[in-house]
């Protein structure tokens, strides 16, 4: 990602690179072999994302509906995963976004006939990605370990999501109030109510002295300056509660009006349930794990709200802040067989782009949790980098970010994105083709954002 804070949470930091004439030499044009199979990769590739009317649809459920999921991402779309690049002269895979998680964030792109409307009116991207290192991979969905978990139509921090039935980074939140293994407030409402054993004793009391460490930023080596929480007046704002993991800018969040898992699944079934969501501050979630902040266990237990809500800017409630994507943080997420009423979700909100953003959002990914298995040299097809079309994508993602956001990268980091992903394709990824992604909107609706380097 490009973007101040959001960037710096999730990817490793960049260390300025300086490539020299030795770097140039080696990301030199590949051979005929090379050029040729890159021609034909392209070709494939730009032939897939021209979806169309081929949507999916299965009557199977759990793993057969996986597996004809596979079957239809074999001729429909491309599913990617955009990946930070380590190491120079050598370059070390896999290529993962460096987030440590059980899975991987994989997003899918393609021109569906209601995606190609939305780009024709330039509210929707062509290649809607996250953008990290400037290097991604194309999964092949004809190897077995490519299969789908779940789907979300925005980005839905599957890292801080639990497993499910359907797989890892699908389940809800971990600090979600009502299912989340991490939320200690379950014990905290039995203890409350009298119904307790030894182990509820203790997690109860545990989770009331980490809320307390929490917010009064007691210091040990300055014990005597402590806050007495029944006398103070408590002035803890949600952001405040979460600065250092999810800072103070604004940061939008969707999920159904009502927490439990019953209205999470009612929800996800129509994308016309959007105007029933409940948007709402990132940040707020991201502490609480509950819209209600104000809650009875909270207020029996704290004596106060949990943190207060001082977020005001329009932006929350558009669902669209600068430099931020549109969380998904609803108990559920889209199971297999429901993966194209996901990208209709996703094409519903392209179809909402609030008045302040200049052109297509550049933040409204899709968010696809797929088996670690897949980023392996069986599993990839494609390297591809964004050739001589990397600046403009980089300044296009800048252009919707806080007006204080700078580039974090250096300014010939394009090269190395293109030797990295030589380097990658060569090596880990056992020979497979690299091709360049060129993503405007006329090349989209020509089929031809996929190429190679001249």
């Amino acid at each position: 990602m490009m973007m101040s804070s959001f960037f710096k949470r999730k990817v490793a930091v960049v260390v300025v690179l300086s490539i020299g004439v030795a770097s140039t030499q080696a990301v030199a044009a590949q051979d005929k072999n090379g050029t040729a199979a890159c021609e034909a990769m392209a070709e494939k590739l730009n032939q897939r994302y021209l979806v169309g009317s081929n949507r999916f649809n299965t009557t199977e459920t759990g793993q057969e509906a996986r597996d004809d999921l596979r079957e239809w991402m074999s001729s429909n779309g491309i599913l990617l995963s955009m990946c930070n690049p380590q190491g120079y002269p050598d370059v070390y895979g896999p290529c993962t976004d460096e987030f440590p998680m059980d899975h991987i964030a994989a997003s899918w792109v393609g021109l569906t006939d209601r995606a190609k409307e939305l780009v024709e009116a330039d509210t929707f991207s062509p290649f809607p990605v996250y953008a990290l290192g400037g290097v991604g991979v194309v999964f092949d969905p004809t190897f077995e370990q490519v299969q789908v978990h779940c789907s979300s139509p925005t980005d839905s921090t599957s890292s801080g999501r639990q497993p499910n039935e359907d797989g890892p980074g699908c389940g809800p939140m971990t600090n979600n109030m009502m299912y989340g293994k991490d939320s200690k407030f379950a014990d905290v409402q039995v203890y409350l109510e009298g119904d307790a054993n030894a182990t509820v004793d203790y997690a109860a009391a545990d989770a009331l002295k980490q809320y307390y460490k929490k917010v009064s930023k007691w210091d040990q080596m300055n014990w005597k300056q402590g806050e007495d929480f029944a006398e103070a007046p408590f002035n803890v704002t949600c952001k405040q509660f979460v600065e250092d993991s999810l800072g103070l800018d604004p940061w939008p969040a969707v999920t159904p009006a009502e927490n439990t898992m019953e209205a999470c699944r009612a929800f996800i079934s129509d994308p016309k349930n959007l105007n029933k969501g409940k948007f709402g501050p990132f940040q707020v979630l991201g502490s609480a794990g509950t819209w209600d902040i104000n809650s009875t266990i909270f207020q029996e237990a704290l004596g106060h709200e949990f943190c207060i809500d001082d977020e005001d800017d329009p932006c929350i409630e558009e669902g669209s802040c600068p430099g931020k994507p549109l969380e998904w943080v609803g108990a559920c997420t889209w199971k297999p067989e429901d993966f194209m009423t996901s990208i209709d979700f996703q094409h519903e909100l392209g179809s909402m782009k609030p008045a302040r953003v200049d052109g297509p959002s550049a933040f409204l990914w899709n968010e696809i949790s797929v088996p670690l298995e897949a980023n392996t040299p069986q599993g990839v097809e494609a390297v591809f980098h964004f050739g001589s079309y990397f600046d403009t994508f980089i300044a296009n993602s800048l252009s919707q970010s806080p007006s204080e956001a700078a580039d974090p990268l250096p300014a010939d980091y394009a090269e190395y994105a293109e030797y990295a992903a030589q380097k990658l394709a060569e090596g880990y990824y056992g020979g497979v083709p690299v091709v360049t992604v060129t993503p405007t909107k006329e090349n989209a609706l020509a089929g031809k954002i996929f190429g190679c380097s001249p």
